[in-house]
C-alpha cells in the first residue's frame, strides 16, 4: 500500500528514533526498567497511528 506524506505519521518516527536513543544513554547508566518501558510506550506510537490508518470502516467495525 502506497502512503502519502503524513506529519503524523513523520513525528512518530522522529519521535521513536529519538526514543531509542535516549534509552540507549539510560542503559548505559544501568536504568534498565526504565528504559525498557520507554522504549515499548515510545515506539508503540508508530504501530498505533498505522493500525488506526487501516482500520475498516463500515458497520461490522463497530461493537455494541
Amino acid at each position: 500500500m502506497i502512503y502519502k506524506e503524513n506529519a503524523v505519521v513523520q513525528k512518530s518516527v522522529d519521535f521513536a528514533i529519538r526514543i531509542v536513543e535516549y534509552c540507549e544513554v539510560l542503559e548505559e547508566k544501568r536504568k534498565y526498567v526504565i528504559a525498557t518501558q520507554l522504549l515499548k510506550a515510545g515506539t508503540s506510537i508508530g504501530a498505533n497511528i498505522h493500525e488506526a490508518q487501516n482500520a475498516e470502516v463500515g458497520p461490522t467495525s463497530f461493537t455494541k
